[in-house]
């Protein structure tokens, strides 16, 4: 049986939404924490120099196979698994399905509104961060296997569309 992997990504935030978890719950996905990988890369001796010898923060695909081998430690023998990012493209992951969450991103307006950015400026930078995060996604996948959350919302029935979004898909 081939591996069946859910791409979550709700951007900027790093940690797995609330929906994400009642989705991976619902359909009996095991969610693989992003945090938890980066401790078992960091237990790689292989790995950290890896990282070392990139910029912090940046998306290196030379890192990708370090990325895969503390995927599959962490996830060992399940099947059905779920990552958080968009990122999991660059470092070698090829998702069954992608489901996309841009409320997020609205979720930081007060905060730029406090570095005295203006709606006008900040409405640009959510349409350029959604344009990218959106470019990724069709570069790595087909349309029909991408499913972009309705805006505004409840987490409930975020996590209710995901689950049925990836019942569809799964075996295909």
């Amino acid at each position: 049986m081939s591996r069946f992997l859910a791409l979550f990504d709700a951007s900027p935030t790093a940690d797995p939404t609330p929906w994400m978890k009642q989705c991976c719950a619902s359909s009996g996905l095991f969610l693989a924490d992003l945090d938890r990988v980066s401790k078992l890369m960091g237990d790689d001796p292989e790995a950290r120099k890896a990282l070392a010898k990139t910029t912090y923060g940046t998306e290196d695909p030379k890192l990708a196979p370090y990325y895969s081998a503390a995927l599959e430690k962490l996830v060992g023998s399940q099947q059905r698994i779920a990552v958080h990012s968009v990122s999991w493209f660059i470092f070698g992951q090829k998702p069954s399905v992608c489901i996309l969450d841009f409320d997020q991103l609205e979720l930081e307006r007060p905060k730029a509104r406090t570095l005295k950015v203006t709606d006008a400026q900040y409405d640009e930078l959510v349409a350029k961060a959604r344009a990218t995060i959106e470019a990724r996604v069709q570069k790595y996948m087909a349309p029909e296997r991408v499913l972009v959350l309705p805006k505004g919302a409840s987490d409930a029935d975020k996590a209710k569309a995901a689950a049925a979004f990836i019942k569809r898909w799964e075996g295909k």
